[in-house]
């Protein structure tokens, strides 16, 4: 079975279908895919996975979530900057209002979500990499936290990375912005396991084999236990690091870093 949920372009182009749905044995698989933007997750996106995730939650047929890239080479390009174009508070703030509430979804989701890394995970993907509940990626995956190099912290995504991520390596990640391997990733807690990449397909397969079949009331207590023994914070609980983003996000060099780089997308 696959399904689609149509995500509408907000440039005023066409409807484009930017998360795909497969279901198959207690697995539903999703997929993002976003070529042209190399999987930055845009506001309908953020949209999507919130909605497709609370859609598996009610669907008592799937065990497991399975994330992935449908992008050769890239899991995702962080967020797409075009939803910081509009420098007024209010508009940033509903824009990082979506992506609270995709990392919700995450959080909040009773079945497990297995996340599946090719290629390059930046910024919110690194964020999606680590509100999951495991995170695979082939051995030449790379990662890297890159809003320092526009005048941003990535206040965000070091929430959702702290919960899993060593305080020292989550601030020099963040102060860097430097990339780093998917061994560097996983020996700091991002990661659960790191693959060969030709044996990653494989791998993936196994996993969610193994997972699937288990019971799902007892997946959905596995995952229940593991949040009360590892309490994370609540999104609800951001709101003085939504204010710090903002406050970042209008800061003068920070709108002269965000509109040049827009500028260098619009007229390469």
């Amino acid at each position: 079975m696959s399904s689609v949920w149509p995500a509408t372009a907000h440039d005023g182009g066409d409807v484009s279908t930017e998360l795909i749905r497969e279901d198959e044995h207690g697995v539903a698989r999703l997929w993002l895919k976003r070529p042209t933007k190399r999987n930055a997750i845009s506001e309908s996106l953020f949209i999507e996975l919130r909605e497709g995730l609370r859609e598996i939650e009610r669907d008592e047929n799937v065990r497991l979530v399975v994330l992935r890239s449908g992008v050769p080479g890239v899991f995702c390009a962080g967020a797409d900057l075009q939803t910081m174009a509009d420098p007024h508070p209010a508009e940033l703030e509903r824009q990082f209002d979506l992506l609270l509430g995709c990392l919700d979804a995450f959080q909040n989701c009773a079945k497990p979500i297995l996340t599946v890394i090719q290629g390059d995970c930046l910024g919110v993907g690194c964020a999606l990499a680590a509100a999951s509940d495991f995170a695979v990626a082939e051995a030449d995956a790379r990662f890297a936290l890159p809003e320092i190099r526009l005048g941003l912290a990535p206040v965000l995504a070091m929430a959702a990375l702290a919960p899993v991520v060593a305080r020292r390596q989550l601030v020099y990640w963040s102060a860097s912005g430097r990339h780093f391997s998917a061994a560097e990733a996983q020996q700091a807690g991002l990661l659960t396991s790191v693959v060969p990449v030709a044996a990653l397909e494989g791998f993936v397969t196994q996993l969610a084999g193994d997972l699937s079949r288990s019971d799902g009331a007892a997946l959905a207590q596995v995952k229940s236990t593991a949040r009360m023994l590892y309490p994370t914070a609540s999104t609800a609980g951001y709101e003085p690091l939504m204010r710090d983003m903002i406050a970042t996000a209008t800061s003068p060099a920070a709108r002269s870093a965000i509109d040049g780089f827009l500028q260098r997308k619009r007229h390469p």
